[in-house]
């Protein structure tokens, strides 16, 4: 993208569908003050063993001999082994959140919500509009579709915010944290609640630069992706491992 003769680059490294081979990309501008650089730290090998003798055994069948797969993609998906793995999770958060107030301040603003029936309703502060979730599936959360992605009506305003809305809880059941909402936006709680977490998404967190990763589709929630983005941009740089 060419922005008043300059280029602006956003790009990332990405494993929302599935890892084959550690690849690291590396973005400087032409005046020295953007370098960043993401990706996977280790070998192919090294990455295939360690993800083996580290997740949990619903994920360990993931893996075979040509790449890891995202969750929902093989075991996780309907019908399949693992396809009820978030359910016990979501109507726990749903019976809480039945009999209190959710409660959280993301870039949108401060939001509370209270599950009515098979929906959640949010209200957000200076607003007078009202916001519908529907209560999700494992496979929702895996994947951030169905109810984390659609609104409740034609009215786009709506709809905006309530996307919103869904990112947020989508990460935060991805990472284990959703009934902890003081935790939303705390990296170093993520993937660490006791709760059960989408392991394939912790995995590549803790075996990328800086932590980084881009394990799910909203792991931009909170800065956690590997998204790169400047303007005036000199350099990219792709390093392939194996």
């Amino acid at each position: 993208e060419s922005v008043n003769g300059g280029i602006t680059f956003h790009g990332n490294t990405t494993r929302v569908d599935f890892f084959s081979f550690p690849y690291m990309t590396r973005l400087t501008d032409q005046y020295g003050g953007f370098d960043r650089c993401v990706g996977d730290i280790g070998t192919r090998d090294e990455l295939f063993n360690a993800y083996k003798n580290s997740v949990s055994e619903p994920f360990k069948g993931l893996a075979d001999d040509i790449r890891i797969n995202a969750p929902a993609k093989t075991l996780f998906r309907e019908g399949a082994q693992y396809a009820n793995y978030y359910d016990d999770y979501i109507n726990r958060f749903w019976s809480k959140y039945s009999s209190e107030d959710l409660v959280f301040t993301c870039e949108g603003g401060e939001f509370r919500g209270r599950v009515q029936g098979d929906r959640m309703r949010f209200t957000r502060s200076g607003s007078n509009l009202d916001f519908w979730v529907d209560k999700p599936s494992t496979q929702d959360v895996l994947e951030g579709r169905g109810a984390f992605d659609r609104g409740s009506s034609s009215d786009g305003e709506r709809t905006k915010i309530e996307l919103v809305i869904e990112a947020q809880l989508c990460a935060a059941f991805t990472r284990g944290i959703a009934m902890q909402p003081e935790n939303w936006g705390k990296p170093s709680t993520y993937y660490k609640s006791g709760e059960i977490c989408n392991e394939y998404a912790k995995f590549f967190h803790e075996h990328s630069v800086s932590g980084k990763a881009y394990g799910f589709c909203y792991d931009d929630v909170n800065d956690q992706s590997t998204l790169v983005e400047c303007g005036n941009a000199a350099n990219w740089t792709i390093d392939l491992g194996w």
